[in-house]
């Protein structure tokens, strides 16, 4: 108890010495490896347990393991001195990341960008409002999917495939859900020995469970619908952004002035969308049809967001507004071809797809 005590008292006596000299603005956060090893040291020659330690906080779960307080109380003070002695590493981290050097030209700096006159550049506190557009477009896709891509669907001749539901077998289910879709032949006799199931029995079981969760035609069509309708309402907002805009035309516009290009409205609502999009579909992944490039889906979503970003926060903007406006073309002849191929239209969707290559060249 005497020892907890000490311990305590000590981790509170480092912590107020990181706060105090702080507010006097002196940075002691070098000296305080020093003190804890000395403390560990004093501990180790006490015998406080027989468990070796790696690290000299790690006595902490030792001498507080008992006592809740106490032990809440010295993580506590703990993670303050953790966090007083990192500040330093992370401000210099946040001030690396964004040197001048790294962003903008040799001669320029982020003070020659700050907004005045007239002028507003992009900055990365923009980007923060995506988050929640990201979530309000799930709740428009929901709207669109159920009252409008659905009739659609019907009206194409789509419907909903009812798959029976395969009697419940916890040891099969539990199989299913954690090993695998497709047993080896081995396993299955193993499951055959531990559910008292014949071997046929069982092999039919996995092929209609698999039926279960295969996704419908429905589901796609309407997941398809609503990127091209995006897609395609992007487009036109794009077009509608830029027609008048010189780069569009002179691709030497682009960097004439760079990087004192001031944003303008329709810049910053093409960008905050199109980023507001791919983190919707990045959220909806984890209900959406799983496919086969379900990776490459994650990573193409996280790359599309991160290079978004980056054009941003350097202002490549008017690039930017030129690469989305290609992508989204090429989108929407590929979601196109989707609906027409759900639909049975495969001569339309062939056609569209070999439109594909022309529209990306």
């Amino acid at each position: 108890t005497m020892l907890r005590a000490v311990s305590l008292v000590l981790l509170k006596s480092v912590e107020l010495h990181l706060q105090t000299a702080a507010a006097a603005g002196v940075d002691r956060s070098s000296e305080v490896d020093s003190y804890l090893q000395s403390l560990w040291s004093w501990l180790r020659r006490l015998d406080v347990s027989k468990t070796e330690v790696s690290h000299c906080c790690s006595w902490i779960s030792l001498l507080f393991g008992e006592q809740d307080d106490d032990l809440i109380e010295a993580a506590s003070a703990s993670l303050s001195i953790f966090i007083s002695c990192r500040k330093e590493m992370l401000d210099s981290l946040y001030q690396w990341f964004w040197w001048d050097k790294l962003w903008l030209p040799a001669e320029l700096s982020w003070a020659d960008l700050e907004d005045k006159d007239g002028l507003v550049y992009a900055k990365a506190s923009h980007l923060y409002v995506t988050v929640p557009y990201a979530f309000s477009l799930l709740l428009v896709r929901y709207l669109f999917e159920r009252w409008i891509a659905t009739p659609l669907a019907v009206s194409a001749g789509i419907r909903h495939q009812v798959h029976l539901k395969v009697e419940h077998n916890p040891i099969l289910e539990n199989y299913y859900s954690t090993h695998s879709r497709n047993p080896l032949q081995a396993d299955i006799n193993g499951l055959s020995k531990k559910s008292g199931l014949p071997i046929r029995q069982i092999e039919r079981w996995f092929r209609r469970r698999r039926r279960q969760d295969h996704p419908g035609v429905l589901k796609k069509f309407r997941e398809a619908s609503w990127r091209f309708v995006f897609y395609l309402s992007a487009f036109i907002g794009g077009i509608a952004a830029l027609y008048d805009k010189e780069w569009l035309y002179d691709f030497r516009q682009v960097w004439t002035s760079y990087p004192k290009q001031s944003m303008l409205d329709s810049q910053y609502w093409y960008y905050i969308l199109e980023m507001s999009f791919y983190g919707c579909l990045l959220c909806s992944v984890a209900f959406d049809v799983k496919r086969k490039d379900f990776k490459e889906q994650i990573i193409h979503h996280l790359a599309t967001l991160v290079l978004l970003s980056f054009s941003w926060c350097a202002n490549f903007i008017r690039v930017g507004t030129l690469v989305i406006l290609v992508h989204d073309a090429s989108d929407i002849l590929l979601e196109s071809a989707k609906l027409f191929n759900y639909a049975k239209w495969e001569k339309t969707s062939h056609g569209l797809l070999l439109r594909l290559p022309l529209c990306l060249w």
